[in-house]
């Protein structure tokens, strides 16, 4: 039940920012109107809902709770299977300084679009939508950066200030402001009254100007009243904002806290402020400026009369234009007929066959995927459905809505003796049954779903319209959200990609992709593939998809309707024969198709490259894996070989060839270990390491050697070489993961994956093959083993010293002016050589402020469990002095430094120029008696020294 109720997307709900306030008051403007609000973040789970609602905090929305969404930032892709609508309020350069493509891709993710009356904006948005066959009504619907009712009343009088709110970057060392030079001159005259923050990296940025008038809360109302204070509002918009004829925040403020409105020339202005607006030229320098600043200033004050027959005039142009409640009334009114327009141009039926194969499913979870496949738009389906022959005759479920037909089909998916034998029952290939369900289906499309996959509701339907629109196209291909759960339960969705860009690989039956996103068309199906598929046991969709591209090629919908659920906690049933078997077996297949050897550029008659039980070949298998059903206990110091024959293979999950004698290919985009440790009883944790046996290859256009970025419970670790040789690398699990779980999922992310070429340039293995795994191993440290450090002195986190193994958790690698954490958290553990009275831990560290508000860094330290301190740290290296407990040393110090963010380094033009996600970086640690020296013993000589090769590295 919809309740009469809409869903916003919150960005950054970590944050108190622009985007928070506006947010604040969309919900004012609901609760006007009797409209309930539910407040869900980019993973599409609810963080806050009105009371009357009662939904669940850190629950999923369904199609049923609301009426639509509303994302208000292209960085809050569409996840959920809600009527979303995208506000286009982004001046058009904002997308480039985010990633061009991927910022489009995101928003295009979304059904609908609300305009705030920027032609430029909104000729881009519906191009965009025009790109990739989206149909929407005009006119869009209007959504401004305004505010709720009641405005308040115009309070100008001769002595009416100018308000201004802003950060003043110059100070913090940031590029000069916009209007910088403006604002201090109106200063210098008190002509104005400037807000901002007190404090940012330690800066106080306005300090010195005379009209600072203190830091305004994000709560929706209190701008309004500082503003209604002044009386009169400079609203002074960006070059990239007057471009695009998107205004700034300030004019709406302005107008609806009463004051009259100080603004330079932009396109929205002419439309509906013409007469309301005093403009002020801003192209002939900023002297100009702000002589033409004072000279409306005067005019208002002398006439405070007019001033306040125009505000009015504003006022009520918000309200018969520009209302938030108007808004959000209409978007209520007009979905249910937009979402119609869109369907009607969707096909009448989309007649269709499903094979889903579901060894691991409840009955009732088998249910509920029925019943939503039920609610599938304008499709009519016949579905075939492969469960456990000892549950098939139990299942008694009735067809409905667009499930016109159901079968059952009993299989046992694993051999079953006759009496006890001692041998785990081997997997057994389901491809038979499919081909035997295949040959019989007489509906124009088929697909083919796996248990994990999850399809919203107008999937099926958007498929067959891109069939239609490109009637000779053998498949259509959807977009892909990603459905995960972190360490700690709570869902996860982020959208994967809403086009596949890498069609040609399907030509090798190489990538990675779900069936559950893949319409065929049922002319695909032929005799000649029942052998084939009988060998086949998961991979059958890289059969057809291969088939499609010699057949009629490849379509796509643009749209991210599918969603590839891996939060369950099931394990999967490993199939009976490795994914890089089966796929040998289809490039087999058509080793006799002339067009395939054309489009794959091989020689007539030459052969796909096959496995072979020549030991000199890479590509030799001689028998294949079974995996455990679930993730196995790890034993701590003790290696496990993942190689053939090695109990290791059992900690793979999914990325990996088959076995060799000398280890595993990783052969995707990542390699997933997973395993469980013992508990966790004593009352600190013991600080463990996976050690991985690793081989890297080199890239063969540049000869780069092999990097690889580690990721535990999906929080990423670290960032190391991988060199030529099988080698050690050791990789800390986090302290704070120790905490919680004692299951680990490991993923390997190398940088480059490619075929093996021989010197000839021949293709001798056709696999992409990055890291080779040949063993798996997790180490204790015992407390013997923690360093002890000398007191009264401090210790260097260079590369190259010793104390760097005091970083247990959480950092990147060592470099010559320090050591970033690797996010979030980073973890120390050191001992004291001798005990003393008075200790107080030392850390030299320095943070970075945020990308995008400038928010400065924030790190909280953790001693011992107990939260020590919390403080604010700026670009330069400062001393954060801890007072210790005489418990604190009694044993192993356990120290946790947490960041507030971690984001990538960007440059003056926003691009990346370090990906890594860095936060607070540490140079120095040491523990010393009372307050003590900053150096005991050091010269001055010497802190200048370091102090220079701090700055040196804090520049890069």
């Amino acid at each position: 039940m919809k309740r009469n109720a809409f869903a916003i997307y919150h960005t950054w709900p970590d944050l108190r920012n622009a985007e928070y306030e506006v947010l604040q008051r969309i919900l004012g403007a609901a609760k006007n109107i009797d409209k309930k609000a539910v407040v869900i973040n980019n993973n599409g789970t609810i963080i806050w809902s009105d009371p009357d609602l009662r939904y669940e905090k850190g629950s999923s929305l369904s199609p049923d709770d609301v009426e639509f969404a509303i994302s208000l930032h292209f960085e809050s892709p569409k996840v959920c299977d809600i009527y979303t609508y995208y506000a286009i309020w982004q001046p058009v350069e904002f997308y480039a300084d985010f990633g061009y493509q991927q910022s489009i891709d995101k928003f295009s993710t979304h059904d609908d679009l609300m305009s705030c009356h920027s032609d430029i904006a909104d000729y881009h948005a519906i191009n965009v939508f025009k790109g990739i066959g989206r149909d929407i009504p005009h006119p869009l619907p209007s959504l401004f950066h305004a505010l709720p009712t009641p405005y308040l009343k115009p309070k100008i009088d001769a002595d009416s200030k100018l308000f201004y709110i802003g950060i003043n970057w110059e100070r913090i060392g940031r590029p000069k402001g916009r209007f910088h030079d403006v604002l201090t001159k109106l200063d210098s005259q008190e002509q104005i009254r400037i807000y901002g923050p007190e404090s940012i990296q330690g800066v106080a940025p306005w300090e010195g100007f005379k009209t600072y008038s203190g830091e305004l809360p994000f709560d929706g109302a209190s701008i309004q009243g500082a503003i209604n204070e002044c009386g009169i509002c400079l609203a002074l918009s960006s070059k990239a904002h007057q471009n695009s004829g998107i205004m700034s925040n300030r004019l709406f403020e302005g107008l609806a806290s009463g004051a009259a409105v100080i603004a330079n020339p932009n396109a929205l202005i002419d439309k509906h402020f013409q007469d309301v607006v005093y403009v002020v030229d801003d192209s002939r320098g900023e002297s100009f400026l702000e002589q033409q600043i004072v000279s409306r200033l005067r005019e208002i004050r002398n006439d405070p009369a007019a001033a306040e027959a125009r505000v009015l005039k504003g006022q009520q142009i918000l309200r018969d234009i520009c209302s938030l409640e108007g808004s959000i009334q209409t978007l209520f009114e007009q979905t249910e007929i937009r979402r119609k327009h869109q369907q009607a141009a969707l096909p009448e039926n989309t007649d269709l066959s499903v094979i889903m194969v579901a060894p691991d499913l409840k009955p009732k979870d088998l249910e509920s995927k029925i019943r939503e496949l039920g609610k599938q738009t304008a499709c009519s389906i016949e579905l075939h459905v492969i469960v456990n022959r000892d549950i098939a005759s139990k299942l008694d479920i009735a067809v409905n809505s667009s499930v016109n037909t159901l079968h059952i089909h009993g299989f046992d998916f694993y051999s079953a003796p006759k009496s006890f034998d001692g041998i785990e029952p081997r997997p057994v290939a389901v491809g038979g049954l499919v081909a035997a369900i295949l040959s019989t289906i007489k509906t124009p499309y088929f697909a083919l779903l796996g248990q994990d996959d999850m399809v919203m509701r107008n999937h099926f339907a958007l498929l067959g319209k891109a069939m239609r629109v490109r009637p000779e196209a053998a498949c259509a291909i959807s977009g892909s959200v990603l459905r995960t759960k972190d360490i700690s339960g709570q869902e996860q969705r982020r959208l994967q990609e809403i086009r596949v860009s890498d069609t040609d690989s399907f030509l090798l039956a190489n990538g990675t992709i779900q069936s559950g996103r893949i319409l065929f068309r049922s002319s695909l199906i032929n005799a000649g593939q029942h052998a084939l598929l009988n060998l086949l046991d998961g991979d059958e969709h890289y059969l057809f998809l291969l088939a499609s591209l010699l057949e009629g090629g490849v379509t796509q919908s643009n749209v991210a309707s599918y969603i590839h659920d891996e939060s369950t906690p099931v394990r999967f049933r490993t199939p009976a024969l490795s994914s890089d078997l089966q796929r040998q077996f289809i490039r087999d297949y058509f080793n006799g198709d002339q067009r395939w050897k054309e489009k794959t550029g091989m020689a007539a008659g030459r052969m796909a490259v096959t496995p072979t039980s020549d030991p000199r070949s890479p590509n030799r298998w001689a028998t294949v894996h079974s995996h455990r059903v679930s993730a196995g206990y790890l034993e701590p110091n003790r290696a496990a070989p993942i190689k053939l024959g090695g109990d290791g293979l059992s900690y793979l999950v999914s990325g990996f060839a088959f076995p060799e004698e000398n280890g595993v290919w990783i052969v995707e985009d990542r390699g997933v270990i997973e395993f469980t440790l013992p508990r966790h009883t004593s009352v600190y944790i013991e600080d463990y390491s996976v050690v991985l046996g690793l081989l890297g290859r080199r890239q063969n256009s540049t000869g780069r050697m092999q990097h690889c970025t580690f990721i535990v419970n999906n929080l990423a670790v670290g960032y190391q070489t991988v060199p030529d040789f099988l080698s050690k690398i050791s990789i800390r699990l986090p302290l704070n993961l120790m905490r919680q779980t004692n299951n680990f999922r490991v993923e390997i992310v190398p940088d480059h994956r490619e075929e093996v070429y021989d010197a000839a340039g021949a293709i001798i293995d056709g696999r992409t093959l990055s890291v080779l795994v040949d063993s798996v191993a997790v180490t204790r440290e015992s407390a013997e083993r923690i360093i002890a450090i000398e007191t009264d002195k401090f210790h260097s986190t260079v590369e190259g010293d010793p104390i760097v193994s005091a970083l247990t958790a959480g950092f990147y690698a060592p470099e010559r002016g320090g050591t970033w954490i690797c996010g979030l958290a980073g973890d120390i553990q050191i001992r004291l050589r001798e005990q003393i009275s008075k200790p107080v831990l030392k850390l030299r560290l320095s943070g970075r402020a945020g990308n995008a508000d400038g928010n400065p860094q924030k790190a909280t330290i953790f001693v011992n469990g107990r939260e020590a301190v919390s403080v604010f740290l700026g670009n330069s290296a400062e001393i954060v002095p801890i007072p210790l407990l005489p418990s604190d040393i009694t044993d192993i110090l356990h120290v946790s430094i947490r960041a507030a963010h971690a984001e990538p380094a960007l440059d003056g033009s926003r691009n990346i120029v370090d990906p890594r996600l860095l936060g607070i970086c540490i140079y120095e640690l040491g523990v010393f008696e009372g307050q003590g020296e900053l150096r005991p013993g050091q010269s001055k000589a010497a802190r200048r020294r370091v102090g220079a090769r701090l700055q040196k590295f804090l520049k890069g």
